[in-house]
């Protein structure tokens, strides 16, 4: 029969130390999944491209939007100026649909009049919609000729 000094202890405070250790990480890991967001979206000016002044005195700029589906199911989204007034539309459409964990990319058409213009630059900003919920709010920059 062994002595008690040969025997070693299962539960020591090193082992308490990384057990609680392991359990933090595990409940932060776990706090970060489920606060994350649906989407992730990015919305910039179409590269090359200038604005250009349409015959009712709006003025348009193009831009690139690239929306990553974080989720397995598949979601529809719409795209919506909501600063300054003005109007916005994707190229293809009303709607976009993306597919469970994919990347989708696609082009909007921006018309502000020149009432909301505020010099070389303004703020706009877009919200990103999934029916009635918003997934995010991205702002960004209107130039004007």
């Amino acid at each position: 029969m062994p002595s008690k000094r040969a025997q070693k202890k299962l539960i020591t405070g090193r082992s308490i130390g990384y057990t609680a250790g392991l359990v933090i990480l595990l409940v932060v890991l776990n706090l970060f999944m489920y606060f994350r967001s649906d989407t992730q979206t990015t919305i910039l000016r179409a590269a090359g491209s200038l604005p250009l002044v349409l015959d009712d005195g709006k003025i348009r700029n193009l831009y690139t939007i690239k929306i990553i589906n974080k989720t397995f199911d598949d979601i529809t989204i719409r795209a919506r100026l909501i600063t300054p007034e003005g109007s916005s539309r994707f190229v293809s459409g009303e709607e976009l649909t993306i597919k469970g964990e994919q990347l989708a990319q696609s082009a909007i058409f921006v018309d502000l009049p020149e009432s909301s213009i505020t010099g070389k630059s303004t703020r706009i900003t877009f919200e990103i919609t999934r029916g009635d919920e918003v997934l995010e709010t991205i702002k960004t920059n209107f130039l004007s000729p």
